[in-house]
């Protein structure tokens, strides 16, 4: 029977089936950070401040060990014992898994808002299938034994949250090879299109859109990530950079939510944004690391998108004329602009200001596209699209919210499978060598 209706149910789905050792032809290789202890440390700073009569606390934890398996879980008020409700082992990289716990929730804790975090590894739009080689029986792991040995040794990858691309072993293979969410029992993960899938078929069947989705994540808060779930939240709480293992502080975020629980989601996304950056910048919660994290509004997401598509179209015109202003001032962007963990990320706004800043052109078409775009991420006021922004650590302080992909070799070929394609970027960075 569900409970009386609250204003906020916090849905937090938590993909902690990481840390197999695979076998390879070099031995055995751990891919993916484990995240079981980190869940359970997240788990307690949820119980910590539990549910009351306005906020639900729900969580879905798969997990590795055999004893662990995979539970849904009810935080109970006032520091009493959660309310953990065994379920059959979960393929975190199957949509209908997370689309059913969101429907679980909705239906488990009605409220007037919903957010749902997803928490675990990933990479922003970049969907590598890790697990190819498992799938094979065989691969060649040269490439990758150095930062693969590092995660194992606690080097700075191990410290990441959602492992970024330094830990592929093989290349794509086809278009389903897509990554986040990762299950290493099930060498299985879910793609971007997937994950937009989730949320569209939860949207469905309970006739909710979901206020605030939460990528506790490392380079997630992208252009095209965001753009991907337009249709599905108002806000959307991500980080440029990697994240370490501490993530969110929870405890933090729910003491703010209870203190005022009528806040909208804009409001709460600005809480988080705020919240994270203090807990690490203050030295409390493993402090001193580079850090990032954004809010998003969504509705911006649509008109941004179709100034970078202008941007886009002017440049592909300008250099497939050989037009050498709009070279140089592409060149110089690209070697410029802050990039992240995963250098094929740049900050939207510092590529786009100093292109701005380097095109000595006159072409109309592009300077109304970046004057347009800009002025978008440069927005402020309650109807800005970027919400908030933090961060903390040196040479960060360029990161403005949201980055793009720009990669330093070749543009992978499953870009187009992404909404954001449509508008043309993948063809301007095909074109950029």
């Amino acid at each position: 029977m569900p409970e009386s209706r609250r204003r906020w149910t916090i849905m937090v789905f938590m993909a902690g089936d990481n840390g197999k050792l695979f076998d390879s032809p070099g031995g055995k290789r751990l891919l993916l950070t484990p995240m079981e202890r980190a869940g359970r440390g997240d788990l307690a700073e949820m119980e910590s401040v539990g549910s009351n009569d306005d906020v639900a606390v729900l969580a879905q934890f798969d997990t590795l060990s055999g004893d662990g398996g995979c539970s849904r879980i009810f935080v109970r008020p006032g520091g009493a014992e959660s309310q953990v409700e065994p379920i059959a082992e979960q393929n975190t990289g199957d949509p209908c898994s997370l689309r059913d716990f969101i429907v679980w929730g909705v239906r488990r804790c009605p409220a007037d808002r919903y957010a749902v975090v997803l928490w675990n590894h990933g990479a922003g739009w970049k969907d590598d299938d890790i697990y190819a080689f498992a799938r094979r029986g065989s691969v060649d792991v040269k490439a990758g034994q150095s930062e693969l040995r590092s995660a194992g040794e606690g080097g700075r990858l191990a410290s990441a949250l959602f492992l970024t691309s330094a830990l592929r072993v093989v290349g794509l293979e086809s278009a389903d090879d897509r990554a986040i969410c990762y299950d290493d029992s099930s060498m299985d993960f879910l793609d971007n299109v997937e994950l937009q899938r989730a949320f569209r078929e939860a949207q469905a069947q309970t006739g909710r859109t979901i206020d605030l989705i939460g990528m506790d994540a490392c380079l997630m808060s992208m252009v095209e990530v965001v753009y991907q779930l337009r249709d599905h939240a108002q806000c959307v709480v991500a980080s440029q950079e990697v994240e370490p293992l501490a993530g969110w502080p929870y405890a933090e975020i729910l003491r703010g939510l209870a203190r005022d629980p009528a806040i909208g989601p804009g409001e709460l996304a600005q809480l988080i944004v705020r919240a994270y950056v203090r807990s690490l910048d203050d030295g409390t919660r493993g402090g001193g690391m580079r850090v990032t994290q954004s809010a998003i509004r969504v509705a911006g997401i649509e008109p941004l998108a179709r100034a970078i598509g202008e941007v886009a179209a002017a440049l592909t015109r300008l250099r497939a004329d050989d037009d050498l202003y709009a070279r140089r001032a592409f060149d110089r962007a690209s070697q410029r602009a802050l990039r992240f963990a995963d250098a094929d990320y740049v900050d939207l706004y510092d590529f786009l200001s100093i292109l701005r800043d380097e095109y000595d052109g006159r072409d109309a078409g592009l300077q109304g596209g970046l004057e347009r775009a800009l002025g978008l991420l440069d927005a402020q006021g309650e109807q800005a699209l970027i919400a908030a922004n933090a961060v903390a650590g040196d040479r960060l302080e360029r990161a403005r919210g949201l980055s793009i992909y720009l990669p330093q070799g070749g543009c992978s070929q499953f870009y187009a499978t992404l909404d954001f394609a449509a508008h043309g970027w993948g063809e301007l960075i095909s074109l950029k060598s």
